[in-house]
């Protein structure tokens, strides 16, 4: 009693020899029939009733697959079990497979191949070996390797030999049967950017579709699919490059050349000197220095800071001669930033609000510049006053005769030179 008692705690156990007892008795009242049989699962996992005649022998109320196997295993542990189940029906990466994707299924109990000797033979279907992927069996090790659905074709992955008995998520994980992303990809993780028919915007697959492990690799072909919306403009793309021209690199290339997109930015744009004509991307409708109007954002008014007063401090004031050209000069970029040689400059588009003021010492040794109000103030060219950059007649040679008197004068020298010839 107390061997019984202590047997049927055991529920695994229980319910395995219940199951055995069941298909006995269905198979003592039933027999095995040479009946047609049905054409096995189909995808999206249609099941197949306990009145089929394929349940007499293996299956569930939930379709033909085991648990129960004909030998009376129930246990995912036990080799004749497996992972059934976790192919048969739906789950987070795809819909249902069918049977005849590792089994042939066969129409009739008698046919030849079926109720043979144990165990039943592996016949790959044309989804495992699509690609011309060469699937192979390891009853030993219960180990399926080689086959189509589980990354044989795909670059990198971590378990590209599953374990048949282990059935607990953690083999179909993203990254397990191809790299997240493959190697061969941008190192972009939004999958949906290329493959939005497979992969929804949340990173999840898109099962209901059923386009994932279909034996097609379905790629978005639209521009619009992996850039952001104004991208596809001939003279510049958008604001995407401002803001982070590093990804860019992912598809295109270290260098904009091409890398894996096979499209190098030189195709349309080399012909305009892109890479060194600053007008490419701002400036140029004043003059030809690259400063603005127009910002990289189009800007083109003064009221922006992007604007401002680029435009008189770049142009002559004929006033370059004699003691007037300290201040009356055709300045030049340098002045104020440091003036890349290439687009591709360290601290150039760096995504980074607004371009660094870096104002010369040969303007005052005080000089400042205050992006917070858009304000200048102890430059030797303006005689240390505080002006608006926003408002360009502050920096008008005709707004300043007020101070070409000796107290301006003298304040300019204390800016430039200390005080020198100062009374």
């Amino acid at each position: 009693m107390r061997k019984w008692i202590a047997y049927t705690n055991n529920r695994a156990v229980c319910l395995r020899w219940f199951f055995i007892f069941m298909s006995s008795c269905i198979l003592m009242l039933n027999g095995c029939s040479s009946t047609d049989l049905p054409d096995g699962m189909t995808d999206g996992g249609k099941s197949i009733s306990t009145s089929s005649a394929c349940v007499k022998c293996h299956g569930s109320i939930e379709n033909a697959a085991p648990p129960l196997s004909v030998s009376g295993a129930f246990d995912t542990s036990d080799v004749t079990v497996g992972a059934h189940q976790t192919h048969l029906q739906n789950g987070e990466i795809r819909k249902a497979l069918s049977c005849d994707n590792c089994h042939i299924v066969p129409e009739s109990s008698d046919q030849d191949g079926h109720m043979d000797e144990s165990p039943a033979e592996i016949t790959w279907g044309t989804l495992s070996v699509t690609e011309n992927a060469n699937p192979s069996w390891d009853r030993i090790n219960e180990r399926c390797s080689n086959v189509y659905c589980h990354g044989a074709t795909l670059s990198g992955g971590t378990n590209k030999t599953p374990v048949w008995t282990v059935v607990d998520g953690s083999q179909v994980s993203c990254g397990t049967c191809h790299g997240n992303p493959p190697p061969s990809h941008p190192s972009q993780t939004q999958c949906n950017l290329c493959h939005s028919d497979t992969v929804n915007a949340d990173g999840g697959i898109n099962v209901d579709g059923n386009f994932h492990i279909d034996g097609i690799v379905q790629v978005d072909d639209t521009f619009e699919a992996v850039h952001p919306e104004g991208f596809d403009s001939p003279d510049k793309h958008g604001y995407a490059f401002y803001d982070d021209k590093e990804s860019c690199k992912d598809c295109h290339g270290e260098k904009y050349t091409g890398g894996l997109s096979g499209i190098s930015c030189d195709d349309c744009h080399n012909s305009q000197n892109w890479r060194t004509d600053c007008t490419f991307c701002h400036g140029g409708t004043d003059n030809s220095s690259g400063a603005p109007p127009a910002g990289v954002r189009d800007e083109d008014s003064t009221s922006m800071l992007a604007v401002g007063a680029h435009t008189i401090h770049l142009e002559d004031q004929g006033l370059s001669s004699g003691l007037c050209g300290l201040c009356h000069i055709k300045m030049d970029c340098s002045f104020c930033h440091i003036k890349p040689t290439s687009f591709k400059d360290e601290g150039h588009i760096d995504g980074l609000p607004g371009a660094e003021v870096h104002i010369s010492s040969a303007t005052g040794s005080k000089a400042r510049y205050d992006s917070a109000t858009g304000t200048c103030s102890a430059v030797g060219c303006h005689f240390g006053k505080t002006v608006s950059w926003k408002s360009p007649e502050d920096a008008d040679p005709k707004s300043l005769n007020k101070t070409h008197d000796q107290d301006g004068f003298d304040s300019l020298l204390e800016q430039w030179f200390g005080g020198i010839g100062k009374k």
